[in-house]
């Protein structure tokens, strides 16, 4: 008996952005679309996409978005009409609103980084709380 894992692949990331060199580059609304069939139709259990940026990849800074809220809304829709759950890796505010307003199922980390530091947002605490968002 053991711990019960879920496969997600290689996470969903921009051309050279955070994790790429794991093997999950997806650009645009339509790679997006395409990259989530291609995962499901390997077997996974859900989806994860890079919202943001991260130290150990040096393309993009923590608070950076990889990926516009129209992108998002893109992985969700595929996601969830292949009837997977999806989870966004997001550090910076504007990536953690603009999952959560995709509908991400799990936001992973959510630590608010600005350039300078951390600067939660309390609206988007607030709403994160109404929603009852997992984080």
């Amino acid at each position: 008996m053991g711990p019960t894992i879920l496969a997600a692949g290689p996470p969903l990331t921009t051309t050279g952005g955070h994790c790429w060199f794991l093997g999950g580059e997806a650009d645009g609304e339509e790679g997006i679309r395409k990259a989530v069939r291609e995962h499901a139709a390997r077997g996974v259990d859900q989806i994860k996409i890079m919202a943001t940026g991260r130290n150990m990849t040096p393309s993009l800074a923590p608070h950076e978005s990889q990926y516009t809220a129209a992108e998002l809304v893109a992985a969700v829709q595929s996601a969830h009409s292949l009837g997977l759950p999806i989870a966004a890796h997001a550090h910076g505010g504007q990536g953690i609103a603009d999952a959560m307003n995709a509908g991400v199922d799990t936001i992973e980390h959510c630590t608010f980084f600005t350039a300078d530091g951390v600067d939660a947002d309390p609206a988007v605490i607030a709403e994160l709380g109404r929603r009852q968002a997992v984080v």
